[in-house]
């Protein structure tokens, strides 16, 4: 068995604000904070985001009753 890969534009539906996304960034970096090819720009995404203690509590509270088994 072999893979083969093809380009998201080569999908069909694939939007051309998402092609354009991945394979063109700086046509749509007006609406975007990050560059998705950038290593920085992810990392920096990353230390943008904003999770308090109190909603992380809220989402364990929720996935108990979708999967009681898990104790925290």
């Amino acid at each position: 068995m072999s893979g083969v890969c093809i380009r998201h534009s080569e999908i069909p539906g694939s939007s051309r604000l998402f092609v354009d996304f991945l394979y063109d960034f700086p046509r749509v970096e007006a609406f975007f904070s990050h560059d998705p090819s950038n290593p920085d720009s992810i990392r920096k995404s990353i230390e943008e985001i904003e999770y308090p203690p109190a909603r992380r509590a809220a989402i364990v509270e929720a996935l108990k009753e979708t999967n009681p088994k898990i104790t925290t």
